[in-house]
């Protein structure tokens, strides 16, 4: 009979984001993401073809919790200098927690040629970033520079990438980068 282990999707899918997050894509494999899991390799590959669908499944959970986090406190009746700077934060702590996803995105952003699971990650990519715009564009609507240009796109590009090098070189300055990168969002108000 076999073993049967209960929320064991849940299980693998916050095993794989743990070490992921810590590691980065490339240092891991299925047998670590199994060990931590406690359960056989074989048992992963009955949830996930390789480790490439499996980070995309992480990549797009983790992303869809922040997104949630940012139209949560979009829906908070603030000044629209207050929203920003709670945006900010969301989404540098986001990606502080799960800095090896991150650089492993930037690596696959990078790489011209990309595989099928690869594609599907900036396609969603893609997509994240028109769901931060549209969230700032709403408390951005006021400035004629937004109005003149649509920058919006860019400057959440910039802030993502921004917050990656941020959080890389600058690691114990968690509130300073903060207020740096609001400071850059704010001044399009």
């Amino acid at each position: 009979m076999p073993k049967i282990i209960k929320n064991i999707e849940e299980k693998i899918s916050n095993a794989a984001m743990e070490l992921f997050g810590e590691y980065g894509y490339e240092s891991i494999d299925m047998k670590h993401i199994a060990q931590k899991t406690g359960v056989a390799v074989g048992t992963l590959y009955n949830y996930y073809t390789n480790k490439s669908e499996l980070f995309l499944e992480v990549f797009r959970l983790n992303w869809n919790e922040t997104l949630f986090k940012l139209k949560e406190e979009g829906k908070i009746n603030k000044e629209s200098r207050e929203k920003l700077k709670a945006y900010v934060k969301i989404l540098y702590e986001s990606l502080e927690n799960r800095k090896g996803i991150s650089e492993a995105i930037f690596k696959i952003s990078c790489n011209k040629q990309k595989n099928n699971v690869e594609k599907h990650i900036i396609y969603f990519t893609e997509e994240i970033v028109l769901n931060i715009r549209d969230l700032f564009q709403r408390e951005l609507s006021e400035s004629n520079f937004i109005k003149e240009y649509d920058v919006v796109t860019r400057l959440i590009e910039m802030l993502l990438s921004t917050m990656s090098v941020l959080i890389e070189n600058h690691e114990d300055e968690k509130e300073v980068n903060i207020q740096f990168l609001y400071t850059i969002v704010s001044s399009f108000l």
